[in-house]
């Protein structure tokens, strides 16, 4: 995704040399010259940072992909503790099943 956006900005403002990059400080972000900056839409130009050549800006969709790809993890965890009890569940009840003449109850029906 950063690499197409990167792309679609770059025709979209015609800068060349805009990158999307990411660091732990600061997470992701839009990089440009100086001298191109005044090329950047006005929406970018909330939360930007200016270093010595040039100067970076968030958008609100590279925020979003941002916090897609950092919660990830927490949400391909949950998804695997739902499968693995909905899982559980089902070898239970193949298991009681088999083993019907120790089992009473309602489980192995």
């Amino acid at each position: 995704m950063a690499y197409n956006y990167q792309a679609t900005l770059r025709e979209q403002t015609g800068i060349k040399t805009l990158k999307v990059g990411f660091n732990k400080m600061f997470g992701y972000y839009i990089e440009v010259v100086v001298a191109r900056a005044d090329k950047m839409p006005q929406a970018f130009e909330e939360g930007k940072k200016t270093l010595v050549n040039g100067e970076r800006f968030i958008s609100p969709e590279l925020k979003e992909y941002e916090e897609k790809i950092l919660t990830a993890d927490e949400r391909i965890a949950a998804h695997e503790l739902t499968l693995f009890r909905e899982l559980q569940e089902k070898v239970g009840a193949c298991i009681c099943r088999c083993n019907c003449n120790n089992c009473k109850g309602d489980k192995c029906r």
